[in-house]
């Protein structure tokens, strides 16, 4: 009855770990989601200034026509 206790107290730290290493894996994902919406919201951005320069240009070139 001796080797109850103990396989208990492994089983438990077993589970403990586990527990610590899912919640790890979870904060990576969600810092990976997090940096993947500024990435994108960049790129909106970005893609946003060039067409209100090409939108500028091609208003202009009207303009002379």
């Amino acid at each position: 009855s001796g080797e109850a206790p103990d396989l208990q107290g492994q089983l438990i730290e077993i589970l403990d770990r586990s527990s610590r290493m899912v919640a790890a894996q979870l904060e990576a994902q969600n810092i990976n989601c997090q940096l993947d919406r500024e990435q994108r919201k960049d790129q909106v951005s970005s893609l946003l200034g060039v067409l209100g320069k090409v939108a500028d240009a091609l208003y202009r070139i009207a303009d002379k026509m």
